[in-house]
């Protein structure tokens, strides 16, 4: 069985972008204005810093689970982190330990 990552995640809705950090992912910070392109970044940057951070292999990657830990919607302009390139293959991302990210739209 694979490593489980938490991560959280907040939709900025004055400016419709959606950010994640994690505190178990080393270095993880993405923003995308679309739920879907943020999906895929999430996904992508999280691959390589897995990979690059944590030292794991191809395998473990893709039989790791990153969790949403928290989602918050924000109203108020706050200040946001920063976009990060990606690579890498797919770890499974899960919404509260049962749906994907992608289906909660």
């Amino acid at each position: 069985m694979g490593k489980c990552f938490d991560i959280d995640i907040t939709h900025y809705a004055d400016d419709d972008v959606w950010a994640a950090t994690s505190e178990d992912i080393k270095g993880l910070t993405v923003e995308a204005e679309s739920l879907q392109s943020f999906t895929e970044a999430l996904i992508e940057v999280s691959i390589e810093l897995l990979a690059h951070n944590h030292g794991l292999t191809d395998a473990e990657i893709g039989a790791s689970t990153i969790r949403v830990k928290r989602l918050r919607h924000v109203l108020r302009k706050t200040k946001k982190p920063s976009l990060q390139g990606p690579t890498g293959s797919r770890p499974k991302l899960v919404f509260n330990g049962a749906r994907e990210l992608a289906e909660v739209a």
